[in-house]
């Protein structure tokens, strides 16, 4: 577990289901916006229990799924964690969504910075790598908080689920976790 001042980081179990999707049915129009993932039907029940299956054997292939739950109320606030890039060893891609509630009040950032740091700590991680959709200026605003170098753009690369508009991709990364902005952190059982 990986613990902030104000959340705590874990793998999906399969008791979270039911408040995991709760939160995403919550937000869904805007995941259907921002994430490649979010395509319809992704937002049952059922789906979310296989999604929690998928992250297990994530975890098996060297990934770290995480949710990140408040401390004062254990209440579900951030799915963010680490993605092995394919053909890779060291590399990770990261990125998050935020439920309803804990909007603009800073959880993505914190729960992204202390995914990173981990990541780089624990994972023994080369690169991180981040993206972003066009017109999602609060994942931008993020991304460019946590203290990633833009890398390229990739022109039309992605449709969203929720209007089918296609948009560019903005890609970043980071080498050195030092650019990271300070954060009290730390993990154990």
């Amino acid at each position: 577990m990986i613990y902030t001042d104000r959340l705590i980081l874990r793998p999906p179990e399969k008791g979270d289901a039911i408040a995991l999707n709760d939160a995403m049915n919550e937000v869904w129009d805007d995941l259907q916006m921002w994430m490649s993932w979010a395509a319809d039907g992704q937002n049952t029940l059922k789906a979310t229990q296989d999604y929690i299956t998928l992250t297990q054997q994530q975890a098996r292939e060297g990934s770290l799924p995480l949710l990140g739950f408040c401390k004062q109320t254990a209440a579900f606030v951030v799915a963010t964690g680490l993605l092995l890039q394919e053909g890779t060893k060291d590399e990770y891609s990261t990125g998050y969504w935020v439920s309803r509630d804990f909007l603009g009040k800073g959880y993505a950032t914190e729960a992204t910075n202390a995914t990173i740091r981990y990541g780089f700590e624990v994972f023994k991680a080369s690169k991180m790598h981040i993206e972003y959709y066009d017109g999602n200026d609060k994942s931008c605003n993020v991304i460019e908080k946590l203290g990633f170098d833009f890398t390229q753009t990739q022109v039309n690369a992605h449709r969203r689920f929720y209007d089918g508009v296609i948009g560019d991709v903005h890609c970043y990364t980071m080498t050195d976790p030092a650019v990271l902005p300070p954060l009290d952190v730390h993990w154990g059982k």
